[in-house]
């Protein structure tokens, strides 16, 4: 990973006054990859699970490169005892220098479509920066959050969390003026002791909160906790809240205060329905028109992997092959069964991870979900999800079950036909991607 400094003066001015014995008259970039180190960056080797990279320092060759290390070695370093908490300190004097609103998102599905939604919305009227990809780590987040420019009005930020207290520790670095979580539901299980502990780790983005700031709530999503002492604003499709919408057909008609606003929603975005109203909610606060907001929900391109049509062939295919849990892939699959096509309906679906140890039952639970849909052939990838296999019994469909890629991908273009209708859907792992890539 690497990121580009773009307000080179200001940050400069923040390292030279954090290491003033070692003052920076340049600066292009900072990276935790060796293999990306350009002229005047800033190298942080990571202690990872698989690689040091503390033992790639002597392939940098630039002595223009700036060099932390928790080693002694012989070359100009910085020595520090952590270089992650480096990265962590300089991040923390940069929040303080930038003026940015913070807006913060967390959530266990569409997080970062809805970051890139809220971006294209504010976008016109702000000048606005957002946390880039999937870098939404205790590592990732403070990295791409460097990138971004003091004069900036709107920060989007994306906070994602695979142990307890990560939310907590992201949010109290950033202290976001504004906050919301998407839905909280069973994902990335694996390094937390309960359901109850990742849900309490996800509802501590608002902790940080600043007294001035304002907290989203998703009302629909009882996992979520309101709190008391921030001002809020709730949005429902089900219940009475702040902000309350109905969908019928692609027209989603909103209640906000004395007003009711209709929203087009583009097909292929009906199931972002959930992201559009989260958007527009922070949207209102932020003081955009019904008609910008309108045009920005038109023009947006939904990211790559996360739902969006591609025409491939003679037939359409839905990639949702970004990542999966139980949630999203109920979601997906009732969006797919709603579809309507000329051709035969075509499920690839692959392994649900990280869900500990409700792995299994929750595969399970998938099978007999499926059962119930309007689909013609299945086609299941990966060692968990044969538990979603051994559950499908609807003698309607024509099912098959792969454990090797090579496989798999033959059967798929053996027996996709013009017309046909396709939705692809697993963890990111199993890159599913690959079947039309």
């Amino acid at each position: 990973m690497r990121i580009e400094i773009k307000d080179k003066k200001n940050f400069m001015d923040v390292f030279n006054n954090l290491y003033p014995n070692n003052k920076l008259n340049d600066i292009n970039g900072i990276s935790i990859d060796s293999r990306k180190v350009l002229k005047n960056d800033i190298f942080f080797p990571i202690k990872g699970e698989k690689f040091d990279g503390h033992d790639f320092i002597n392939d940098i060759k630039d002595e223009t490169v700036t060099i932390f290390s928790e080693k002694f070695i012989k070359r100009n370093i910085i020595y520090c005892k952590s270089t992650k908490k480096e990265i962590i300190s300089i991040s923390k004097s940069w929040r303080k220098k930038v003026r940015s609103k913070i807006i913060a998102i967390t959530g266990s599905n569409g997080k970062t479509t809805l970051k890139e939604i809220l971006f294209h919305v504010l976008k016109k009227k702000y000048s606005c920066s957002k946390s880039e990809g999937n870098y939404n780590s205790t590592i990732g987040l403070p990295l791409t959050f460097l990138s971004s420019l003091t004069n900036d009005e709107i920060c989007i930020l994306e906070l994602g969390a695979n142990k307890p207290n990560e939310i907590k520790f992201l949010s109290e670095i950033f202290k976001p003026d504004y906050a919301i979580i998407t839905n909280i539901s069973k994902a990335h299980l694996g390094n937390f002791n309960s359901f109850k502990d990742y849900i309490k780790t996800k509802n501590d983005i608002f902790e940080h909160v600043n007294k001035e700031g304002e907290i989203f709530i998703n009302a629909d999503d009882e996992n979520i906790n309101s709190d008391k002492n921030k001002s809020t604003t709730k949005f429902s499709f089900n219940k009475a809240g702040d902000v309350n919408a109905y969908l019928k057909g692609n027209i989603m008609k909103i209640k906000f205060k004395n007003k009711t606003t209709e929203i087009n929603i583009p097909d292929e975005m009906l199931h972002l329905k959930n992201n559009i109203l989260a958007s527009y909610a922070i949207s209102e606060k932020l003081n955009i028109s019904s008609i910008d907001f309108q045009n920005a929900i038109s023009t947006f391109k939904i990211p790559n992997g996360r739902g969006q049509t591609i025409k491939y062939k003679n037939f359409k295919l839905i990639d949702d092959a970004y990542n999966a849990n139980p949630a999203s892939m109920f979601l997906g699959i009732e969006r797919f069964d709603f579809l309507k096509t000329k051709g035969r309906k075509i499920l690839v679906i692959g392994d649900m991870l990280e869900l500990g140890e409700h792995e299994i039952i929750e595969h399970e639970k998938l099978g007999n979900f499926i059962n119930e849909k309007k689909i013609d052939i299945i086609l299941t990838y990966g060692d968990l999800i044969k538990f979603t296999y051994q559950k499908i019994d609807n003698i309607k469909f024509e099912k098959y079950h792969f454990n090797n890629f090579s496989s798999l991908y033959d059967k798929f273009h053996s027996i996709t036909k013009k017309n046909d209708l396709v939705y692809i859907k697993s963890s990111r792992s199993k890159r599913l991607e690959r079947l039309y890539n």
